[in-house]
C-alpha cells in the first residue's frame, strides 16, 4: 500500500504582490514551487485562507 508525507506552506501575500501597483510577483512563487516539486512534493491544495493576507498551501509525495 502506498504511504504519503505531507507538508504546508505558509504564503503571506506581502511577499508575492508587493507594493499595490507593484503586481504579482509570478516568478518569486514559481521557483518556491518548482524547488519543491524537484524534491517530490505535489500541491494537492490550499488548506488555509484567511481572505486577506495569507494561504496555506497542502503538498504531499509518495514516503520513501
Amino acid at each position: 500500500m502506498k504511504t504519503f508525507e505531507y507538508k504546508t506552506l505558509y504564503i503571506e501575500r506581502e511577499t508575492y504582490i508587493g507594493s499595490f501597483l507593484g503586481g504579482f510577483k509570478s516568478d518569486k512563487l514559481d521557483g518556491v514551487l518548482n524547488a519543491l516539486g524537484a524534491e517530490g512534493w505535489e500541491m494537492v491544495g490550499v488548506c488555509m485562507n484567511d481572505g486577506i493576507n495569507a494561504f496555506a498551501l497542502a503538498f504531499k509525495r509518495e514516503a520513501s
